[in-house]
């Protein structure tokens, strides 16, 4: 019997199935190997919002940010649906700083807010914050020496600029010093906007301080020109306006500084402008009218 044409045919078959077999095989190494980390970055959102998940977050964030201190008690993420923070409190005792925050929303999800060229954090709202600000430091942290800062280790972002709208509504901020009482705003509401790092920064506020209403509007210099600490290449105006607001409100920040509260009475109405052209050049515009003014007498 002659086999010698068989086994050509059988040789020719396996010569011709061999490329497809080692592409297929290809496919399927990729799936096995592509499959388990899609799940996971696709589930990594679902897995931070758990529990575990978010306490493993802050302890990285507050091991970075120590002494201070980062905590919120609850916050849903993922890829598309906007980030939400609730009860969020950061404290900072060598600064004498303590914000708390009802809640803090994004406007984007994850996937927009991957730092990427411009890192653009959208808009980002403060829902209900009550800031503290101590002007005196802790007797316990005054004594202590300054903290070389820890070098190395940090990473790089592929970021060439940065972009946010950071927005406050109905919050209050105290301020305590060495006066008996603090200071005190109340209905804060207000907007930042940051465009680039190379763009003059929008600020708009408003408050009720001592009975009336404090705003402030304008817009100050880039980030990049602050940090030069320079003369700026262009000034920048800032208004404050005042309508119905009791001078007395200020006494305790004015006692702080000079240890009397000077202004025992006086509601002031109107508006001044800071033209701001350098770290220590500003000229103001404009004018307060003061009804009722009345001011301690010198010793």
């Amino acid at each position: 019997m002659d086999f010698t044409h068989i086994r050509e045919d059988e040789s020719d078959e396996i010569v011709e199935k061999r490329p497809g077999g080692c592409l297929r095989g290809l496919l399927r190494l990729a799936v096995f190997l592509l499959v388990p980390l899609v799940l996971v970055a696709a589930l990594l959102p679902t897995l931070l919002s758990s529990d575990p998940g978010r306490l493993w977050a802050l302890k990285k964030v507050n091991a970075a940010i120590a002494p201070a201190e980062l905590s919120f008690e609850r916050w849903s993420l993922g890829w598309f649906s906007s980030p939400v923070l609730e009860k969020v409190a950061y404290r900072d005792a060598a600064h004498g700083a303590d914000v708390r925050v009802e809640e803090v929303a994004f406007d984007r999800g994850l996937l927009r807010l991957l730092p990427l060229g411009t890192f653009n954090l959208g808009r980002v709202t403060l829902k209900r914050p009550a800031g503290s600000v101590s002007l005196v430091p802790p007797a316990a942290l005054a004594k202590e020496p300054p903290k070389a800062a820890k070098g190395g280790g940090g990473v790089v972002l592929p970021v060439i600029d940065v972009a946010a709208e950071l927005h406050v509504e109905n919050g209050s901020v105290t301020v305590t010093g060495n006066a008996p009482e603090p200071f005190v705003a109340q209905q804060v509401s207000g907007a930042v906007t940051l465009e680039s790092f190379r763009q003059p920064i929008a600020v708009q506020a408003q408050m009720q301080v001592g009975g009336g209403t404090l705003a402030v509007e304008g817009r100050v210099q880039s980030l990049q020109e602050l940090f030069k600490g320079e003369a700026f290449e262009k000034p920048e105006k800032m208004t404050l306006k005042m309508a119905g607001v009791d001078l007395t409100a200020f006494g305790p920040l004015v006692q702080h500084a000079s240890g009397e509260p000077w202004v025992r009475s006086g509601v002031a109405e109107g508006a001044l402008t800071a033209l701001v052209s350098g770290p220590e050049q500003v000229k103001l515009e404009g004018g307060l009218i003061v009804s009722g003014l009345s001011v301690a007498s010198g010793p």
